[in-house]
């Protein structure tokens, strides 16, 4: 099985039920010990720009490393591979 990974996907916005889900899996892999993000729990819901819009970090979409990001106006909703959130948030900082 090959692993994905995802850099900008748009997808269709999640239920609040999967927003819920993918929360729950972002607290749960950046709590683990051994981890390849190198982003913390503390980083859900921080936000970012890349091209002049703002991005908001909403979880984990598996086990891999694909998160779940959205534009802070809500319009569209993103899958982003972990490593290209981590040079937007940790540059940051």
């Amino acid at each position: 099985m090959s692993k994905k990974k995802y850099e900008w996907k748009r997808i269709k916005e999640p239920t609040e039920n999967m927003l819920a889900h993918y929360e729950k899996l972002f607290r749960r892999n950046q709590n683990k010990w051994m981890r390849r993000s190198k982003m913390e729990e503390s980083h859900f819901g921080a936000i970012f720009e890349k091209k002049g819009k703002e991005y908001q970090l909403l979880g984990s979409v598996d086990n891999r490393d694909n998160m779940l990001v959205a534009e802070t106006n809500g319009e569209n909703y993103y899958f982003v591979h972990s490593d290209v959130i981590d040079s937007f948030l940790l540059e940051k900082e």
